[in-house]
């Protein structure tokens, strides 16, 4: 695997799991202080929400970066900063 292809994998995997502490941070929140039951948890629509979500993050992230991707690990790489 290419070193570039490890770098994109590592920022999509710091998303989807910022992503998911954020979630898990609001799911603990409603269920605690807004007593919301927790089947609304465990069913289908909530699951597309949150893949929704997950992809909208992701999506988001990459077009708002500046530099892309490929561009960053190479400057990265030259610069000694990993």
């Amino acid at each position: 695997m290419s070193r570039t292809t490890v770098e994109m994998l590592r920022a999509y995997l710091m998303t989807a799991s910022l992503l998911a502490m954020c979630m898990d941070g609001a799911i603990v929140t409603a269920a605690l202080f807004f007593h919301v039951p927790d089947a609304i948890f465990e069913g289908s629509m909530f699951r597309l929400v949150a893949l929704t979500m997950l992809v909208v993050h992701c999506g988001g992230k990459r077009l708002r970066s500046p530099v892309s991707l490929p561009e960053r690990a190479r400057w990265r790489l030259v610069n000694g900063c990993l």
